[in-house]
């Protein structure tokens, strides 16, 4: 499925296909009502568009795999937006719009080569591999209990962090 224009929904949206199907986001997709609290299922998100949540809800994106390469991610409002999909991986540049962005549950992986534009918020039970050179150009907060690893390269912190998760470097 190519959305290459407005996918805008008012209900949760559950993909099915058994990783059959591939769900891919070249423009905008927008959770617009409270009644839309986020996408599920068995089908993986490419992402070179915009992920938007404005209705002041939680948001939770589970997909078994989200890639998002040089997309934006964005809570507009007083929400949350909880990416907890399997592996959500990263490449290029990401802007993430908004402090309540969160990598929730999951492995999260940075390519080497990746620029974070914003607020990057590593939960409880996210873990996250930096591969080669990645830089962060907002806050990095990391709460996680998960290792965090920097593989073969440098994480440049260009905002600073904020340590408060049990988590270890590597």
């Amino acid at each position: 499925v190519n959305n290459a224009g407005t996918l805008a929904l008012n209900t949760s949206l559950t993909l099915g296909g058994g990783g059959l199907v591939t769900l891919n986001n070249s423009n905008l997709i927008e959770f617009q009502t409270a009644g839309a609290s986020g996408i599920s299922g068995t089908t993986p998100i490419n992402n070179t568009g915009t992920i938007r949540s404005v209705h002041g809800g939680l948001v939770t994106i589970s997909a078994p795999t989200l890639t998002n390469t040089g997309g934006t991610l964005e809570e507009t409002s007083t929400g949350t937006l909880n990416l907890g999909s399997t592996t959500t991986n990263y490449s290029g540049t990401t802007t993430i719009l908004g402090n309540a962005v969160n990598l929730f549950v999951g492995t999260h992986n940075f390519a080497t080569g990746s620029v974070v534009n914003g607020q990057l918020n590593l939960n409880s039970n996210a873990t996250a591999n930096f591969i080669g050179t990645t830089q962060t150009n907002g806050q990095f907060n990391n709460a996680s209990n998960q290792p965090l690893t920097i593989n073969g390269g440098t994480l440049t912190l260009n905002a600073g962090m904020n340590w408060s998760g049990s988590g270890s470097i590597f």
